[in-house]
């Protein structure tokens, strides 16, 4: 019975700290200058909140065509 309450702890542990980390991350504003990406593949995340932030309309940026 003690090894549960052990696991059980250590589980609720990080949890939390996934849970504090992850909000944590969320409220972090974005460095000055710093634009995301157009469309970010890095992952799925339906709720991201890099992606659902307003963009520029046009680009600097120009493509570099590579020959090879």
């Amino acid at each position: 019975m003690e090894g549960f309450f052990v696991i059980s702890g250590l589980l609720t542990f990080i949890i939390g700290l996934y849970l504090l980390t992850y909000l944590m991350n969320k409220n972090t504003p974005v460095p000055d200058g710093v634009e995301p990406a157009d469309k970010c593949s890095t992952c799925n995340a339906p709720s991201c909140s890099v992606r659902d932030t307003p963009q520029k309309d046009e680009c600097e940026i120009e493509p570099l065509h590579i020959k090879m």
